[in-house]
């Protein structure tokens, strides 16, 4: 006869819980004290959801029978369901200890500490559950996946290769398989196993999940969208798949459907930490800047070594002004992960922007391997720290998604409709430099959109003005832009963005207009096949400087760049009321400080100490950056009470400061963009040093067109010498400031809007024929 004990067991097993409940009841009444009866009515009562009678039933079989290791697994397992995971860990080491070969209290342990975040504990429990059953595949699978939050996706993938050899149909290691290696950059691969998955489970829903992440990961987005639709209709409520589909809808700019994905992830899975991290990412791009870092914060308290944590928390401390910080988390990620090169762009940017130049030259070489190396590199970092255009480049294709849609063959309007597309209609510098073009725009019906939510200053006001048409777009996704340039019936697109900071590249991968134009915004090549031209001059890209765009370049004889000459200035203020000495040559550079180099200071430095009670203007809020500047002159011999720091004005106040600088001193390899037209228009002369790439020869334009090309320098050693001749002679330095007065205004926005519309014109004229994008000098007009 069958010990009853036994057939309750076997009733559980078989999921009958009244049976097994029933059965219980009558060994009970015939023996109270039996330990396991009471064990099992436990466990059967906590599974159908009464957790607190299932939990005291488990005491009370263990205050009868304190070593049975079962007992406590079981107790483990209920107080797990209770949301009491410290005391359930205890419960499982009680287990272990009573039976170190017990691998069901091992793999229970293994996947709660895992859920914890803590990773290497986790390991521990699998790497037993393994040894003690060789063949138990979901061990060996959880045990792959310890091994990828670790960062060690090699031995991760070794294990799940051995998996698959001994099991070739087990789904799931095919699934985890499949992102693994879509993490690893081989996503041919990663398809295929997600395809055999399928093909050996079509109705699994994580095998369309993985097949979703590799066709993402292979910018098969349409296909990976479907393959997501077909999970939820098999599993609704599947995390895996609500947590993909919030990342498309992320990248294409549907940000609160992204959220609302987000949100529904950590109500099913209250402690995943990836879900959190997610949830970061959209509320930073929706500038919920604190909202994101408590999302953040909360990731790391679930899985303190996940590198994505710290990798997204970074970027919000560095849109919060919180540098330290930013830079710390930068320093963690690299930790975990030394391979990141985004990360390690984003670090570098980091210590730029403190002006912490440890190792600076050994990061510098470090940024640019990476690029050789194919690594993901911001292109913004790229242009402004590496004067290669070369490297440049490969950033800028490494960072662009090929165009999703064809371009398209229309003819175009007879006044031909060109939109400008742009995340800065506020008070931004690239609004203040583009404005008075868009004002000026009469031979083309002008189009203006917004990414963000309208206009809220007096900036983007005068925007809205500007425009012939006006969309609001930061809630639209990118594809809804893209539908609704192509019902405006745009002719020319112009990016005023690109890869630089709130720019959306998803909008033109759409093909939103027939000619695609990259303009003023990021300065350098997009490195996309959806971008068709960039707007240039002769002296910001040289002959011969077409081979390192994807664009065709188009020429403008006068400086590419437009400035307005409308602007507002403020009452100069005296040298005191800007803190300035009574007295003493001024030196200035208002340039961000990630602009600043230790080569540029070096040479600054020496300016002061030739020039006596001369002092160097900086525009420096930052703290920590303001004390490593002081340092780094104490340690040039320099008294840093000559370094003179300036804060941030409103536009009016600051060009009215400005006035006050004898010399404006460039940078390289980033030049000063808007505050070099700023100083050249506010009559202050301005030294430069053209390097080799787009952002290394702004300024060199603009000193140019200014009609002061004899203040541009040979090379360093000219571009020192040339500044202290230029402060040790006044007579000089009236003569170019009168250069500068009889020219006003500086840049000749007229002429430059004709060149601009004539470009337009040739473009349009091009695209009606049939004919590919080709390189185009524009004539003076």
């Amino acid at each position: 006869m069958a010990d009853p004990y036994d057939t309750v067991l076997e009733l559980h097993s078989a999921g009958r819980l009244a049976e097994a409940e029933a059965l219980c009841r009558r060994m009970l009444a015939a023996d109270p004290s039996h330990a396991g009866a009471l064990m099992m009515l436990g466990v059967v009562r906590a599974q159908q959801g009464d957790l607190a009678n299932g939990l005291q039933c488990l005491d009370r079989a263990l205050g009868i029978a304190p070593d049975m290791a079962m007992g406590h697994c079981f107790r483990g397992w209920a107080l797990g369901l209770a949301g009491r995971p410290e005391d359930a860990l205890q419960a499982y080491g009680r287990a272990i200890a009573l039976n170190p070969d017990y691998s069901d209290a091992w793999f229970n342990s293994g996947h709660l500490l895992f859920a914890l975040g803590r990773f290497e504990p986790a390991l521990t429990a699998f790497d037993a559950v393994v040894r003690l059953e060789p063949d138990f595949v979901d061990a060996a699978c959880a045990r792959a996946v310890v091994l990828t939050r670790l960062n060690r996706p090699l031995e991760a993938l070794a294990a799940l290769d051995a998996v698959v050899a001994a099991e070739p149909r087990f789904a799931p290691a095919l699934n985890l398989r499949a992102d693994l290696l879509c993490e690893l950059g081989r996503h041919d691969a990663a398809l295929a196993d997600a395809e055999r998955s399928l093909a050996i489970h079509g109705g699994q829903a994580p095998a369309h999940v993985s097949r979703a992440t590799a066709l993402h990961a292979l910018q098969r987005t349409a296909e990976a969208e479907q393959e997501l639709a077909a999970a939820l209709r098999l599993d609704p409520n599947l995390p895996a798949a609500l947590m993909m589909r919030g990342v498309l809808h992320r990248e294409a700019g549907r940000l609160q459907a992204a959220l609302a994905d987000c949100d529904r992830v950590i109500a099913l899975s209250p402690n995943d930490a990836m879900a959190q991290v997610n949830r970061g990412a959209v509320l930073m791009m929706m500038e919920r800047h604190e909202a994101a870092l408590q999302a953040l914060n909360r990731a790391a308290e679930l899985a303190p070594n996940l590198v994505k944590v710290y990798a997204t928390r970074a970027i919000v401390y560095r849109h919060l002004k919180r540098l330290d910080e930013a830079l710390a988390d930068c320093d963690r990620t690299l930790a975990l992960d030394p391979t990141i090169g985004q990360i390690a762009g984003e670090r570098f940017l980091m210590a730029g922007l403190l002006c912490d130049w440890r190792d600076r030259a050994a990061r510098v070489a470090d940024l640019a391997q990476r690029v050789r190396e194919g690594q993901m590199v911001a292109p913004w970092v790229a242009v402004t720290s590496l004067d290669d255009p070369e490297l440049q480049l490969l950033a800028a294709k490494r960072a662009s998604r090929p165009a999703t849609a064809p371009g398209q063959q229309t003819p175009p309007h007879e006044k031909l409709r060109v939109a400008y597309i742009s995340p800065d209609w506020h008070e931004h510098p690239s609004a203040h430099l583009m404005i008075e073009l868009i004002e000026r725009h009469h031979g083309i019906e002008t189009f203006g959109i917004a990414l963000h939510d309208g206009p809220e200053t007096a900036m983007g006001l005068r925007a809205e003005a500007a425009f012939d048409h006006f969309l609001a777009a930061g809630k639209l996704s990118d594809a809804e832009v893209a539908t609704w340039m192509r019902q405006q019936e745009i002719d020319i697109a112009v990016d005023l963005a690109g890869h630089a900071g709130g720019g959306r590249p998803g909008i033109f991968a759409r093909r939103p207009a027939p000619v695609c134009v990259n303009y003023a915004g990021h300065p350098g090549t997009m490195g996309a096949d959806f971008a068709d031209y960039i707007l240039a001059d002769d002296v910001l890209i040289p002959p011969g400087g077409e081979a390192y765009f994807s664009e065709a370049v188009v020429r403008l004889s006068t400086c590419y760049l437009p400035s307005d000459t409308r602007y507002a200035v403020d009452p100069i203020p005296t040298r005191a009321d800007a803190g300035l000495p009574e007295t003493g040559f001024v030196f200035c550079s208002f340039n961000a400080t990630y602009k600043v180099t230790p080569d540029m200071f070096d040479i600054w430095m020496r300016l002061l100490t030739k020039t006596a009670g001369s002092v160097l203007w900086l525009l420096v809020e930052n703290a920590t950056a303001r004390r490593h500047l002081r340092e780094e002159a104490t340690a040039r011999g320099v008294d840093p009470d000559r370094l003179i720091f300036a804060d941030r004005l409103p536009r009016a106040t600051y060009l009215a400061r400005m006035s006050l600088a004898d010399l404006f001193l460039d940078t390289l390899p980033c030049n000063a963009h808007t505050t070099a037209s700023d100083a050249l228009q506010m009559g202050v002369p301005l030294v430069t040093c053209p390097g080799r790439g787009f952002a290394a020869r702004v300024a060199a334009s603009m000193v140019t067109t200014a009609g002061l090309p004899d203040l541009i320098a040979d090379d360093l050693a000219h571009y020192e010498t040339m500044a202290l001749d230029l402060a040790h002679d006044p007579q000089r330095q009236a003569e170019c400031r009168a250069k500068l007065s009889a020219k006003k205004p500086v840049f000749d926005i007229d002429r430059l809007t004709r060149q601009v519309e004539a470009a337009y014109a040739v473009m349009a004229k091009r695209q009606a024929a049939g004919e590919p994008s080709a390189g185009l000098a524009v004539p003076d007009a």
